[in-house]
């Protein structure tokens, strides 16, 4: 049987009464999810600011260095799926709070790092613990807020995600330059553990399904992982996604292990500099285009839930041509410019995500989803950060970047071809029934 334990059904039962209330409950744990993505965005890419100052002690290659992203994702990938399948399975408010405080636990660790091998391992373990915790965070916003409104909720809370991490990058680096970077990251891992507590006291847990359609049927238990996964491969749209949430990912993670490093060295940028200057040009567009995407999404698609994967396609091809302008870039300004052009339509466009794949999956299974679709996404994530480090000294990263403009063309085609052939019957199949 796939029961919840008590306390997990108690939970449920008071947070489907206070989210009867869209006003009030909905925003307390849209604002508490919001500073929790920024910790757990963080907690992935904090140690690129401080590179500059590992370099000195551990002597770190640059493939080293893109390992320390690569190991951390892939092993991520691995565990996506049964990750998201624990958020459907089990209370979601308790696997995302266990979720975030291991990764402050795995933060430490990094921060007692003796040698290489033993920063690498820190980042092996990083990536199962964070595995679980987007899946059930995504799952609690949908089940709070309803299809017409999701875009903007989610719009909101990835906005005030990505200023947390502008800042948290801030603070890093400068506690960085002033104590160090086990200091840095040390104090990270307080203030996280910190709010660890704050999620403990003040989340509660929602059945899932409650903001779908109240008049439908009430969502049965998950099926078991391997049916569950099976269920899912049967969605064509939702494969289409997961496909393209790896395609993006390639320049994505590229450009969040190398862009600090590359601003430094090319452009001999302070650590507190290239950090925020690479934050504003990769998190602060991705803030706007996030903002901006969620809402235009619910505008457009408020009678027709379809328009969302095309808003997506869209906006892909836009953001397509921006990494051969980086490729060309001479000067600071052109890069920067380029790199915050490709992420505003990225993001744009990645607005669309969830929010289509939440309206083709159904509510007992949308964690499990979002693990997969999260495998997709760092394991070919992983390979760009790894392919960019090996290649670095021989191309260089504008030559290397440049070639993601012909990965986002074709994801984009693989959009088109969901929209076109897949995606009509796809909704039709998880639309709630009376």
């Amino acid at each position: 049987m796939h029961k919840r334990n008590d306390a997990a059904v108690m939970d449920s039962q008071q947070g489907s009464r206070t989210a009867s209330d869209p006003g009030m409950y909905r925003w307390v744990v849209s604002a508490l999810l919001m500073g929790g993505g920024a910790i757990n965005i963080q907690a992935r890419l904090i140690i690129f600011p401080l590179v500059p100052l590992l370099k000195p002690d551990f002597g770190l290659s640059d493939v080293q260095t893109s390992l320390l992203m690569t190991v951390f994702l892939w092993t991520y990938a691995i565990c996506s799926p049964l990750a998201g399948y624990a958020g459907d399975r089990w209370s979601r408010r308790l696997v995302l709070i266990g979720s975030l405080a291991g990764s402050m636990v795995m933060t430490l660790v990094a921060a007692a790092a003796g040698s290489v091998g033993f920063l690498l391992a820190s980042r092996v373990l990083l990536g199962p613990v964070q595995g679980f915790y987007i899946p059930a965070s995504m799952a609690i916003l949908g089940d709070y807020n309803q299809r017409a409104s999701r875009g903007k909720v989610f719009a909101l809370v990835n906005a005030g995600n990505f200023v947390g991490s502008i800042l948290v990058v801030a603070a890093a680096g400068w506690i960085g330059e002033k104590y160090g970077w086990r200091v840095a990251l040390t104090a990270f891992a307080a203030f996280g553990a910190l709010y660890c507590l704050m999620l403990f006291y003040w989340l509660r847990d929602i059945p899932p399904g409650a903001s779908d359609a109240p008049e439908a049927t009430p969502t049965g238990p998950p099926p078991s992982f391997f049916p569950a996964l099976l269920r899912l491969a049967c969605i064509p749209s939702f494969l289409c996604l997961g496909l393209v949430s790896g395609i993006t990912a390639v320049g994505t993670w590229m450009l969040s292990t190398w862009l600090p490093v590359f601003l430094s060295e090319s452009f001999k940028m302070s650590l507190a500099e290239s950090g925020v200057w690479g934050s504003l040009a990769t998190t602060g567009a991705s803030f706007v285009g996030a903002l901006g995407g969620g809402i235009l999404s619910d505008f457009v698609s408020a009678r027709v839930p379809a328009r969302r994967m095309l808003l997506f396609t869209v906006f892909l091809m836009l953001a397509a041509p921006f990494p051969l302008v980086f490729s060309n870039a001479g000067n600071v300004q052109v890069a920067l410019g380029a790199i915050a052009g490709f992420m505003i339509f990225r993001s744009l466009g990645e607005s669309n995500w969830h929010l289509v794949m939440f309206d083709i999956v159904r509510p007992e299974l949308r964690s499990t989803a979002t693990g997969v679709s999260n495998a997709f996404n760092c394991m070919m994530g992983g390979a760009g950060a790894l392919f960019a480090g090996y290649y670095k000294e021989s191309l260089g990263l504008q030559a290397i970047f440049g070639f993601v403009t012909f990965t986002i063309v074709f994801a984009a085609l693989v959009l088109c071809l969901a929209y076109f052939v897949f995606l009509k019957r796809d909704l039709q199949r998880a639309a709630p029934k009376p």
